[in-house]
């Protein structure tokens, strides 16, 4: 109603048109209605750029919304663009340490974490980290927030050992500074879920998935994606334990939020469709299973044409391969190859991680040299940065070889893998499984039946609490 008033007056003044808008926007935002919010901050942008000069707190208002609105229905490269504007503005405005030009560089670092440009997204996170503690001091709720977003760019980066104190202390900061119920600390039991997921710690995994989905829905209601990312997260912890009704029935309804709020060919839609084909395929569903990948497929692909600025050549080669367009998906890799060398130099996780793709599409191939030099590539990255990748690129090129009947080279690189894994802290399970298994299957292969029952047997002893040990009855390991 005021908008339509303020249309009939020649003479309103365009601050107030543009703060009614951005009001407007927030409500719609609030509602779950980005795509609408969106299309406001659109035209109030286009309004404040004509009328108005972009250090007014209005403009900077309706960026600030606009590139968070566009990060928020994937819209990375837009987001990043209205982000940049706005962080130079404010910087001109209010000077390099204050508490808003932080705030827009912890909204650039997700926008890199998500484009997987970790060493920019941690600077970006660091920087703003030392602004909030130079205005609020250590122990304040902001700091809070950025240690926990440090973790997710850790968790990422698969470093679990170092999210998870991260994580620790950003909670130890909330309980010290607030007893708040709000999203922040929803976030925090979301990602300390994910954690001792990927540890295989499914009890204190499904604790905290149902603090932080009790928390959401309390706070947002219901029907929101927040609670729809949690949703996903306790359905790929009830199939790993097996309980796969229960799966589905988190992934479902997450499904139907995501499907109501962002639209059947969103990216986010995809990834909980693949999950739902994954419950279906562990319980021998095989017909669902193929519908719902090709579902998952047909709305990455679609995404991707609706995207089309937004499309990372990674991301674009990735559904090419699962398609089976190998050729696309071969010339889309190195494509990516190309723009992370450029972008983030030869010595990157994200390098290393591109060409282990590269080389399990060349195996595909039956282009085996070129697909072992590759995983040599990634192994030298992976090893330079100390990375528990190294183990997985062992695992691989093991297999490789073994598949080759190069079992001399095979076992040396088993044996490597073993003194690693003896040394680490902490081995994620799909590599025990992949290296132990895979030693198993060799020794068995080669005779040497007593040393390969003794692999089993290490193996079965490791994987007792995991949600593989009632699966190994029977017949090979890595079979199992």
């Amino acid at each position: 109603q005021a908008m339509q008033l303020m249309a009939q007056t020649e003479d309103c003044p365009k601050q107030m048109i543009c703060t009614t808008m951005n009001r407007l926007a927030e409500l719609h935002m609030a509602a779950n209605k980005p795509a609408q919010a969106r299309d406001v901050l659109d035209k109030a942008l286009l309004i404040a750029e004509e009328w108005l000069e972009r250090k007014e707190p209005e403009t900077m208002a309706v960026m600030k919304n606009l590139a968070r609105i566009h990060y928020k229905l994937g819209a990375k490269q837009q987001a990043r663009q209205v982000a940049e504007r706005l962080l130079k503005t404010q910087e001109a405005v209010f000077g390099a340490r204050h508490g808003e030009v932080a705030e827009t560089l912890e909204l650039l670092a997700a926008i890199n974490q998500e484009a997987r440009r970790y060493d920019c997204s941690e600077g970006q996170y660091r920087k703003a980290l030392s602004i909030k503690e130079g205005l609020h001091g250590s122990q304040h709720e902001d700091v809070a927030r950025l240690l926990r977003k440090l973790a997710s760019l850790h968790y990422d980066k698969h470093d679990h050992t170092l999210a998870k104190p991260l994580l620790k202390k950003s909670l130890a900061i909330r309980k010290t500074t607030s007893n708040l119920q709000d999203e922040e600390l929803a976030s925090i039991f979301q990602q300390l879920a994910d954690v001792y997921y990927a540890e295989c710690n499914y009890q204190s995994s499904e604790l905290y998935y149902k603090k932080a989905l009790n928390l959401r829905k309390k706070l947002l209601g219901e029907h929101c994606l927040e609670v729809a990312d949690t949703l996903c997260g306790l359905g790929k912890l009830m199939c790993a334990i097996k309980k796969y009704r229960s799966a589905e029935s988190h992934l479902n309804l997450a499904l139907e939020i995501q499907t109501d709020i962002l639209g059947p060919y969103n990216k986010e839609v995809a990834a909980t469709l693949a999950k739902l084909a994954g419950v279906y395929m562990s319980q021998g569903r095989f017909s669902e299973a193929n519908l719902m990948s090709e579902q998952s497929m047909a709305c990455q692909v679609q995404h991707m044409q609706l995207n089309v600025d937004d499309n990372e050549p990674y991301d674009r080669a990735v559904v090419y391969h699962s398609q089976g367009a190998y050729l696309e998906a071969e010339e889309f890799y190195h494509k990516a190859l190309a723009k992370v060398e450029r972008s983030l130099g030869t010595d990157h996780f994200h390098l290393a991680e591109i060409l282990t793709k590269l080389a399990e599409l060349n195996r595909s191939l039956e282009k085996y040299d070129k697909a072992e030099n590759l995983l040599f590539q990634a192994l030298k990255i992976f090893e330079r940065m100390k990375h528990r990748a190294v183990l997985t690129v062992y695992a691989t090129l093991a297999d490789l070889y073994q598949y080759e009947e190069r079992f001399e080279e095979a076992e040396t690189l088993y044996k490597l893998a073993l003194s690693i894994m003896q040394a680490a802290a902490t081995v994620r399970q799909s590599d025990r499984i992949a290296i132990l298994g895979g030693y198993e299957r060799l020794l068995a292969a080669s005779g040497r039946k007593a040393e390969a029952e003794r692999m089993r047997t290490r193996l079965k002893n490791d994987l007792k609490r995991s949600r593989f040990s009632q699966s190994i009855n029977k017949g090979s390991l890595a079979d199992s």
